[in-house]
């Protein structure tokens, strides 16, 4: 444990002492500088959560598996927005807001319900339905500017905060047990339900520490970055309403510690005095460990509350476009 610490101390001090140089070399500009940036971006991935019960006998007394739900929420979302930034003695401020104007899904949410016990899985439900998503979200940037040789190079911290809210219609369902009596159907039954079934609501926070490393060529005309990061803060809250259940389950999960990546690579080119045009690709995956509660209505119309394991688990990619002009 002495030796982990002794290194994380000297790596803190080393990145400490190399950053200190590299501010000395610092480009420094000693007005301030400002510039807006509006645009559009294809916004996709998915976003789900899963979450394990565990199932015991009727009395009670004995585990008999452990039931496991996933849930998965596609999403491709056109949006719009821009950002402001300030850049002054080197330091850069970016902050935004993109929110969607039209959405175009072409995959499924998708339901999978299945029981583990003696190290098998048995399958138990399969359902699919159209979502449709709702999304927005806020992005702040913080970094620092220095040139070394014909690089540029940029230490970052990012934050971005996503709100989504997701109805799934007109849910197919494919049942492999009769969850009543534990009938295994063969083959499996079928069924269909018309209009909402389903609501779910998330806010996500993902904070990077990120690093960038850019190019200028054509005589600065033509910039092009590359961004790596990663992130062990990553936290959620969300809210699920099983709008289809009699029993009207509900689930609430939040979380915080969470871990993910972050990639991106941008491409500025000025078209004319302050004038810029930019294209900018990323790609975020990230998970986080949660504590659920569920709460439903059993046979005898009492209200039931349960604690759940869960874990939240999302992909982001994004393209953007936009102008930007600085004054």
């Amino acid at each position: 444990m002495k030796f982990i610490l002794k290194v994380i101390v000297y790596s803190v001090l080393i990145n400490l002492a190399g950053f200190a140089v590299l501010f000395a070399q610092a480009e420094k500009r000693e007005s301030l500088d400002i510039s807006a940036s509006f645009g559009n971006e294809v916004f996709s991935g998915f976003t789900q959560y899963e979450l394990d019960i565990p199932v015991f006998s009727e009395d009670g007394t004995v585990q008999l598996g452990t039931g496991h739900s996933r849930l998965k929420f596609p999403y491709s979302s056109y949006m719009t927005g821009g950002y402001v930034n300030l850049e002054y003695y080197g330091f850069q401020l970016n902050v935004g807001f993109w929110g969607q104007y039209r959405s175009q899904v072409e995959k499924y949410f998708e339901d999978f319900d299945w029981l583990t016990s003696a190290d098998e899985d048995q399958r138990l439900a399969y359902g699919r339905a159209e979502p449709d998503p709702e999304l927005d979200y806020w992005e702040i940037e913080f970094s620092y500017n220095f040139r070394l040789a014909s690089l540029n190079l940029r230490p970052i911290f990012a934050y971005q905060r996503l709100n989504a809210e997701f109805y799934a219609k007109n849910l197919e369902q494919t049942w492999y047990v009769d969850l009543n009596d534990g009938t295994i159907y063969d083959p499996p039954r079928q069924s269909a339900v018309p209009g909402n079934v389903l609501y779910y609501e998330q806010n996500l926070d993902l904070p990077y520490l990120a690093f960038g490393i850019g190019y200028e060529a054509f005589k600065d005309r033509l910039n092009l970055e590359l961004v790596l990061g990663g992130t062990f803060l990553a936290s959620v809250e969300d809210y699920d309403d099983h709008i289809i259940r009699s029993d009207s389950l509900e689930a609430w999960n939040s979380g915080d510690g969470g871990t993910g990546v972050l990639g991106g690579l941008n491409i500025d080119l000025n078209v004319f005095e302050a004038f810029w045009a930019g294209i900018d690709l990323s790609y975020q995956d990230y998970t986080i460990d949660t504590d659920g509660l569920q709460r439903y209505r059993d046979d005898d119309n009492q209200v039931v509350l349960a604690n759940t394991d869960t874990e939240v688990r999302g992909v982001i990619r994004a393209v953007r476009v936009t102008i930007s002009y600085f004054f």
